[in-house]
């Protein structure tokens, strides 16, 4: 179908929410809870410590934990690459019912970009940096500017950065949608094969404005080349993610979804092996860094594709048994749950583990000697506190939802996108996104159920 047309279809295709992508959302969420905690608050991301505590640790469970660990600490950029896959499926959709609304779209989601990134450096410092109590005065905190990328800087930026050049694409003539997922994708590969070049010359860009006084924009080149989430770094797998919005899009084929996976996987690792060579020797401590080995990043373009349709496989693959399917989306409820509360655990993370981590302390001592780099708890300790914060942060979840969420980032963010526009903003549409999957899947397994039972009827009254 060409692409101009395929736009005009979506709607008909798409008409079903991927469940898939909103429990893996919150999987990645639950991975920075439990990750975080440790590698955050105990050991100050000094990966020395991490190392340390490996080599106390049995062999069992250094496979079955601690790599495990270690993975769900680098895969932070998870949370990304679905939001690219999500926002391109939404632009589309958009897009098809035709006039500005796709620029409407694009405008809101700028906004949202600058508004989410103000919520995170108010409450970020806010939380962790004012105590009143320990200062003896209340004050209203001035708020510093971070000229660094975070997560949620990506998550904004490709907000609507892909959407724009989803519909840029489409106004292409004789342009397939198939041409677009490879336009995509082979942009993904050269823009990580070359992130440091293009950082490089951010870097010089920014030092240009800053020369010349033009602080806004040099604030903008920090986001893209720097921080361990530096824009440049991952604008790939915003790439990637728009392939695979696009192809979400055009077919329900799971054998489709697999087979690009698979293609996008081997030219992932055919780049990443050799760039592993190269960078071999420094990888183990430069993952942990600001600025990521290409290898990481090639290998990780793979892995966070094969992780999300592993998700979307469970839960939303039509050949799967329709009981099996309910109870995948059942069971992981509280996923979804977590994910609705997505940028809320992003700002309060830091906060919220280290006071988890104050209590824990009262029990267990000291975690870590940061100056002599030795980690000074064996890891059931370490691991039972990783539990620990995990478990109580979907505990909160569930308790906050009795409140509907009230004063979370997102309610803050849908009550400030709302006054902005003027419109209803759905951020906080929380029930249906929470409880909807179940209803709709149990829906189908009573229509499965009724269409069973006519087709044995006539069976019967055939045979008599």
């Amino acid at each position: 179908i060409p692409f101009p047309q395929f736009l005009t279809s979506c709607d008909r295709l798409m008409g079903k929410r991927l469940y898939g992508l909103d429990f893996g959302r919150g999987l990645a969420i639950l991975g920075v809870i439990f990750a975080h905690s440790f590698m955050g608050q105990v050991t100050g991301w000094n990966s020395n410590i991490l190392f340390d505590l490996a080599k106390k640790t049995p062999i069992v469970l250094l496979i079955l934990v601690f790599i495990p660990v270690v993975a769900l600490t680098l895969m932070g950029s998870l949370f990304s690459f679905i939001t690219a896959v999500c926002v391109t499926i939404s632009s589309i959709k958009i897009t098809a019912k035709g006039g500005n609304l796709i620029w409407r779209y694009i405008v809101m989601k700028m906004v949202f970009a600058f508004v989410l990134k103000f919520l995170e450096d108010f409450w970020g410092q806010f939380l962790n940096d004012v105590n009143f109590f320990k200062e003896h005065r209340f004050y209203i905190p001035t708020t510093t500017l971070l000229y660094w990328s975070h997560t949620l800087d990506d998550v904004g930026f490709f907000s609507w950065f892909v959407p724009l050049l989803v519909y840029l694409f489409s106004k292409i003539p004789r342009l397939d949608y198939r041409h677009c997922m490879a336009i995509f994708t082979v942009l993904g590969i050269v823009l990580l094969q070359f992130n440091d070049v293009t950082i490089e010359y951010c870097i010089k860009l920014g030092e240009w404005f800053e020369s010349h006084e033009f602080y806004f924009f040099y604030y903008l080149t920090t986001k893209l080349d720097n921080g361990a989430f530096a824009i440049l770094q991952y604008i790939p797998f915003g790439m990637f993610g728009a392939a695979f919005g696009l192809l979400f899009s055009h077919t329900n084929d799971f054998k489709q979804y697999w087979t690009y996976c698979a293609i996008l996987s081997v030219i992932c690792f055919a780049f990443g092996i050799p760039n592993l060579l190269n960078d071999y020797k420094t990888f183990v401590t430069a993952v942990f860094g600001w600025i990521k080995p290409k290898s990481y990043l090639f290998f990780m373009g793979a892995v966070q594709s094969i992780a999300m349709l592993i998700c979307m496989h469970l839960a939303d693959n039509p050949k799967r048994p329709v009981e099996k399917r309910y109870r995948t989306v059942r069971r992981t409820t509280f996923l979804r749950r977590i994910n609705v509360l997505s940028l809320t655990a992003y700002i309060f993370e830091p906060r919220y583990n280290r006071t988890v981590l104050m209590f824990y302390k009262l029990l267990f001592g000291e975690g870590a000697d940061r100056q002599q780099e030795i980690c000074l708890w064996s890891w059931h300790v370490v691991l039972l506190y990783m539990l620990v914060c995990t478990t109580l942060w979907a505990f909160i979840c569930v308790l906050w939802e009795k409140g509907h969420f009230r004063f979370s980032m997102e309610y803050q963010l849908s009550c400030i996108m709302s006054w902005l526009f003027q419109q209803p903003y759905n951020k906080m549409d929380y029930k249906s996104a929470i409880y909807g999957p179940v209803e709709e899947l149990k829906k189908e397994m009573e229509a499965e159920k009724t269409k069973t039972a006519a087709e044995v009827e006539v069976v019967v009254k055939d045979s008599a």
